[in-house]
């Protein structure tokens, strides 16, 4: 994740989570790993250094991430 993602920009990115939701529903939310946020340990977090060690990454929403994502009781906004 060492540029910004979806935009094909060379330009050094500033994200640090990306929130995915499902039909205003339900949400899964992803930061970037720091020392408070281990996510090295999550092996379906995007920020994961797992995910950027290819030019161009796939990540493929499956049903267990809708199954495991938080309810947000019908309105995630």
């Amino acid at each position: 994740m060492q540029y910004i993602p979806f935009s094909g920009s060379l330009v050094q990115n500033n994200l640090t989570h990306i929130e995915i939701t499902f039909n205003n529903t339900k949400k899964v939310i992803y930061q970037e790993c720091t020392a408070t946020n281990q996510c090295f340990n999550q092996a379906r977090n995007i920020f994961n250094p797992m995910f950027r060690d290819e030019r161009t990454e796939v990540y493929t929403i499956t049903p267990e991430d809708y199954q495991n994502a938080q309810d947000c009781g019908g309105n995630c906004n």
